[in-house]
């Protein structure tokens, strides 16, 4: 009899302890499902692929993204953060030192999945190019650097080419944003598309000078950079994302970076937009 009982009061605490643990089990993944829709609702996902392994499951796990998330959340200016497919390990990028996109190596970017902080949705389509300080590499004519971000598709900035004297081997023009901001990208419209070629978007707190003329500016991380001479098509805007991440900055520089190979005057460069527009918000 005793044993019996014993045998019984055994068996009851383990169907205690499966309930407790099947409930809390549950009550984890109940809290999990309400707060995926947090993480579709504030951020979202740049680059990466979630995996799927037989024994280990989903890779990276939601509960891992979650707290990767909610760990950016909680740092003042986390705009991006970076969750490791295999081994969970978060990474959340904050500072204008950190440099999200340098790893532009395609068998490196698989390793991970990206997440960004969609910061003001409503502001993200707002041009805060508007009533900035803009200078570029040199002048030709009247075509000054402002208006390129004057909010008027008929005026435009251009810088000096061909052999006149002041004229820039990598023309550029910078934007100061006055204060950081998260840069979440930038539309580049043109009348002249050959003009906007080879060139790099570099977000950060290095300001470019007018005596660096010639000189490939690599002060501030990289945003956006594209090869060739066909990004644009004539009278059409087109927008590029800052990824896998925004950048955030003060300074928001275009630059040629190097000769047009395929351009009616290959090695004559110069930088003509009929308008920039920036996108993004200011970092809470």
């Amino acid at each position: 009899l005793i044993v019996f009982l014993y045998i019984t009061l055994i068996d009851s605490q383990k169907s205690k302890s499966s309930k407790s643990s099947k409930s809390l089990k549950n009550s984890k993944n109940d809290t999990i499902k309400k707060e995926i829709p947090f993480i579709q609702k504030f951020y979202t996902k740049t680059l990466g692929e979630i995996k799927v392994d037989r024994k280990k499951g989903r890779l990276p796990p939601k509960g891992s993204i979650l707290n990767c998330i909610v760990k950016c959340s909680a740092l003042h200016g986390c705009h991006c953060v970076r969750i490791n497919v295999e081994t969970s390990e978060c990474n959340t990028f904050v500072s204008t030192v950190d440099d999200p996109n340098s790893e532009r190596n395609t068998s490196v970017l698989e390793k991970y999945v990206y997440y960004t902080n969609n910061g003001n949705r409503e502001g993200n389509n707002v041009n805060l190019a508007l009533g900035k300080k803009v200078t570029q590499s040199s002048t030709y004519n009247q075509f000054r650097a402002q208006k390129a971000i004057d909010n008027d598709k008929r005026t435009e900035s251009k810088t000096s080419g061909g052999k006149e004297k002041r004229r820039s081997t990598l023309p550029w023009l910078q934007i100061d944003m006055k204060d950081d901001h998260v840069i979440t990208g930038v539309m580049l419209l043109s009348s002249d598309e050959k003009s906007v070629h080879d060139f790099e978007i570099r977000v950060g707190n290095r300001q470019i000078s007018k005596s660096e003329k010639g000189t490939h500016f690599k002060e501030n991380p990289v945003c956006y950079a594209y090869e060739g001479s066909d990004f644009l098509q004539k009278a059409k805007p087109k927008v590029v994302k800052c990824e896998p991440c925004p950048l955030m900055g003060r300074y928001v520089t275009l630059q040629i970076v190097k000769n047009c190979t395929d351009c009616p005057n290959p090695g004559d460069n110069y930088l003509n937009l009929a308008e920039l527009e920036i996108y993004g918000y200011i970092p809470k």
